[in-house]
């Protein structure tokens, strides 16, 4: 049933969970971080939530509670209507500041989601987008890293000639 103890360990055990990848293997944040947090918590609750339901840890209809209780408590915030950058600047100091960036990234997540679906006939969600940013991200640390040991090796290289040694 949702509300108990465990119930609620399951889903921050979800969501911290989904911060090994979201949003580090799709973006670098900016700094102060709290400017998009409706990226890094709201795409992660979205996929928190959806990975325990694809797993099975949720039933449908506790997705179902849980969605209703983030529309709730979205409804309820007085900061719902306040724009990203005043969210920002209170974030750390309010209550509500604090919620609304998952509760807009998730729905906004939730709706590109269902906009793809529909606008592709089924054959595209936002798994597709993101794991293909997360592909991008991965082969551009990937391409730093090799170039980063080319460096490394062409100064090895040019001390060594410096030095009269042969590579």
């Amino acid at each position: 049933t949702r509300g108990d103890v465990e119930d609620e360990l399951r889903g921050i055990l979800g969501h911290e969970h989904m911060h090994s990848w979201v949003p580090r293997e799709m973006v670098r944040m900016p700094e102060p971080e709290q400017t998009d947090y409706w990226l890094s918590e709201g795409f992660t609750d979205f996929y928190a939530w959806r990975t325990q339901v694809r797993g099975g840890v949720w039933s449908l209809e506790d997705y179902i509670a849980a969605l209703n209780d983030a529309f709730r408590e979205f409804d309820g915030s007085k900061a719902r209507t306040w724009p990203n950058a005043k969210v920002a600047d209170a974030f750390w100091t309010d209550g509500d500041a604090q919620r609304i960036p998952y509760r807009r990234g998730a729905f906004l997540a939730m709706r590109w989601d269902e906009e793809l679906r529909r606008g592709s006939g089924g054959k595209v969600d936002l798994d597709n987008i993101v794991l293909s940013r997360r592909n991008d991200v991965r082969a551009a640390r990937t391409w730093q890293v090799r170039g980063r040991e080319a460096r490394r090796l062409t100064a090895k290289s040019q001390r060594r000639q410096a030095w009269g040694r042969a590579d």
